[in-house]
């Protein structure tokens, strides 16, 4: 979902046959993000931002985590760097909207003998989410004892 942070990622070396492959040398992997708003970090808590990880020699896995606060379809990609003629590893998020949170308000008074209510929608992340404006009515009834 827009605006969290992703599952655990990883970005293997692998073979032409697809077996994975140990590198001998420390190989950073630049991360990238068509999305404008697409962040990498290497703390599942989203405080450590990244726009590289390093395969560390003798291994072929590194790990990274990922946050978008635009919903959408953004490609992320993982090059190695400096370029050894590697194929671009890539990979589409599919990234959802948001929830809304409520705020109701009864401003200004209701008209005598009428409840109501506005509500206003808000994403998580604090936009104003438009065409969501909500008014409820509905008459008091006296109640005869």
């Amino acid at each position: 979902m827009a605006g969290n942070v992703s599952a655990m990622m990883s970005i293997q070396v692998q073979n032409a046959s697809g077996t994975p492959f140990n590198v001998t040398a420390n190989t950073t992997i630049n991360l990238t993000s068509t999305s404008a708003n697409g962040k990498f970090y290497s703390d599942a808590a989203g405080t450590n931002q990244i726009t590289s990880v390093t395969i560390s020699s003798g291994s072929s896995t590194a790990s990274f985590y990922y946050k978008d606060s635009s919903a959408g379809l953004p490609t992320i990609t993982a090059a190695e760097s400096p370029s050894a003629g590697w194929t671009d590893a890539t990979q589409q998020e599919t990234l959802y909207a948001a929830g809304a949170a409520a705020t109701t308000t009864t401003t200004p008074p209701p008209p005598s003998g009428l409840n109501w209510g506005l509500i206003i929608g808000w994403s998580i992340i604090g936009l104003l989410l438009l065409g969501l404006l909500i008014a409820i009515f509905a008459s008091r009834r006296s109640r005869r004892e």
